[in-house]
């Protein structure tokens, strides 16, 4: 979980997001938009090299681009371009099940027990 961003980054890209002052145009620059963007494309990198050698199973986060109810849904594809080429690669729901070695296992990114 929260695997594209931290919580202070999140806040620099919402200011960045952030609307302007009632009665002016909303614009979203170029530039501030590669900003934003910068950490999901290392992300997707990183993603892509990992998954060329072993499986990856990515679980959204509370703080990712995903919906907030539970379950969370996957990321979308789109978000992972090279990444989701691979077989490999797989982005999952939250909670999330597998089986490993005849062992069925439970993977969540923890909101359920923070709201314990």
């Amino acid at each position: 979980g929260n695997t594209v961003s931290t919580e202070k980054e999140n806040e620099d890209i919402s200011n960045i997001l952030s609307s302007p002052k009632r009665g002016k145009k909303k614009e979203l620059h170029y530039d501030k938009m590669e900003k934003a963007a910068a950490p999901l494309r290392l992300l997707d990198g990183q993603l892509h090299e990992l998954s060329k050698t072993i499986n990856v199973d990515v679980i959204p986060g509370p703080n990712d681009p995903t919906n907030y109810t539970l379950p969370q849904q996957p990321f979308n594809y789109f978000l992972f371009p090279l990444s989701h080429k691979l077989s490999s690669f797989k982005s999952v729901t939250s909670p999330y099940t597998f089986d490993y070695d005849s062992i069925n296992i439970l993977a969540t990114n923890g909101t359920e027990i923070n709201n314990i």
